[in-house]
């Protein structure tokens, strides 16, 4: 698989101090606040989606800091409360003490210092070497949050994001990996991982949907918009945490292997349509 690309935007739960200091105010020296704070953003994040994603010979670019620091997976001019800097957890709740908000200086400063360089790396690894594909890597709870598209729904299995509809046809705009590759994509995806997984079992989840419940990531639209100065197919691939984690929340490593096994397992099985998306736009 050295011929794909995967990033990893929201597995880390690194919150530098000052920011945390913003975030906690006086309880900043409160050792067990600080603690809980850090492990509460990252259990908000995408927990463990580095070890999920390496797949083998894959070249990876993962985040620095928490989606909470800056969210790489947004545009960087996107200012609302679940934009490129949140001012709310996905329960709702405010991120900072007091209720206060980063003013625009601090926004633009956390763009500069932890968005620019990541995708900088991303274009970098594009130009180094152009992949047959961009993979996007996340992970989704079992149900939808407060703050989600879905609010308490059930959600699948696994679900593939493309910027159109549940057919992965466009919609009101380009879609990231062709209609027909994304089908393909969806199913072998589900073969794969029922082949591995006791899928629907004892409450599991089931199923691999396509733009659902998330139906665009600034990520995919970023690197293969038809104005991308090097334009490769892409598809953020959202996986069940409720798949790899039990009861606790905990991760359970040889779920994560066998997931892992799956995700390239239906990345190969599906390289024909691949190669042809990537010939569509020239590579």
């Amino acid at each position: 698989m050295r011929d794909l690309l995967v990033t990893v935007p929201h597995h880390s739960g690194a919150v530098p101090l000052e920011i945390l200091a913003e975030m906690l105010g006086d309880d900043l020296h409160d050792e067990a606040a600080c603690a809980a704070r850090r492990e509460r953003l990252w259990r908000e994040g995408d927990p463990h989606t580095d070890r999920l994603f390496l797949l083998p010979g894959a070249r990876l670019v993962t985040a620095a800091v928490s989606r909470f620091v800056v969210d790489l997976n947004r545009h960087p001019d996107d200012r609302g409360p679940n934009g490129v800097v949140k001012l709310r957890d996905f329960g709702g709740e405010s991120l900072y003490a007091g209720g206060a908000a980063p003013d625009e200086d601090a926004v633009a400063a956390r763009v500069r210092r932890f968005y620019e360089p990541f995708h900088a790396q991303v274009e970098h690894e594009l130009r180094r070497r152009r992949p047959l594909a961009l993979i996007d890597a996340h992970s989704m709870t079992a149900t939808g949050p407060d703050l989600g598209p879905d609010h308490g729904a059930i959600r699948p299995a696994a679900s593939l994001i493309t910027g159109g509809g549940p057919d992965g046809e466009p919609t009101d705009g380009p879609v990231s990996l062709p209609g027909p590759a994304a089908r393909a994509l969806a199913e072998a995806l589900e073969r794969a991982l029922a082949a591995r997984l006791p899928l629907g079992v004892d409450g599991a989840p089931s199923g691999v949907r396509i733009n659902d419940p998330f139906a665009v990531g600034e990520i995919q639209r970023r690197y293969a918009a038809p104005n991308a100065p090097i334009r490769v197919p892409a598809v953020g691939i959202e996986i069940n945490r409720s798949l790899f984690e039990d009861g606790e929340a905990r991760p359970l490593p040889e779920r994560i292997t066998t997931i892992r096994d799956a995700i390239g397992a239906a990345l190969e099985a599906v390289r024909p349509e691949l190669e042809r998306a990537a010939a569509g736009l020239g590579r």
